[in-house]
């Protein structure tokens, strides 16, 4: 394997073929979220932290609403689940996204 190949292998994400009859029915905002969270994600790892001004950057929002909106849906989804004790760490359903 060449260095192109271990850089892209860590580089990439998966997608459960069956989690996508639910994304596709994602708000703009969950979806926003969910591709912050994929783009955050680091390999072997089903824990992210989600630093809402990041994330509202990333998403190019002007205002905080919209993120907390998209984690909610993302979380009554079971997409994400939050990290007991914590506002900011989430643990990210292994089996929609690995």
């Amino acid at each position: 394997m060449n260095s192109d190949s271990k850089s892209s292998a860590k580089d990439s994400i998966r997608v459960n073929k069956r989690a996508f009859a639910v994304i596709k029915d994602f708000s703009t905002s969950s979806f926003k979220v969910w591709c912050y969270i994929a783009s955050i994600k680091e390999h072997n790892n089903d824990e992210v932290h989600i630093s809402i001004d990041d994330c509202a950057e990333f998403c190019n929002y002007s205002s905080k609403v919209a993120v907390y909106k998209g984690i909610i849906e993302l979380l009554e989804a079971n997409f994400i689940f939050r990290k007991t004790g914590s506002n900011s760490l989430y643990f990210v359903n292994i089996e929609k996204l690995f």
